[in-house]
């Protein structure tokens, strides 16, 4: 079931293929936010959206979801990664 979510000036488009990655996880816990993003990036080249607003967005929908996020901060082994999950108090 999708759950409804404000669209913050996001299309439907947009939030269909968050909903279908997020959905197609294939048992993995984990959403990374850099994948996450780079997916839409790639799926939709014309998203004007800072990855700002893209993490609120996908945060959001992956909370709904009971998913743990993976706030990456950049890549590279020097990357500093904060880490949620909903087992954290």
């Amino acid at each position: 079931m999708i759950h409804p979510i404000p669209h913050h000036g996001i299309s439907r488009k947009v939030h269909q293929s968050l909903a279908a990655y997020l959905a197609n996880r294939n048992g993995r816990q984990m959403v990374t936010m850099s994948d996450a993003i780079d997916h839409l990036r790639s799926a939709f080249p014309e998203l004007s959206a800072s990855d700002y607003r893209l993490t609120d967005v996908i945060a959001g929908r992956a909370i709904i979801l009971g998913l743990n996020i993976e706030l990456d901060r950049g890549r590279g082994k020097t990357a500093r990664v904060d880490r949620w999950s909903k087992n954290q108090s």
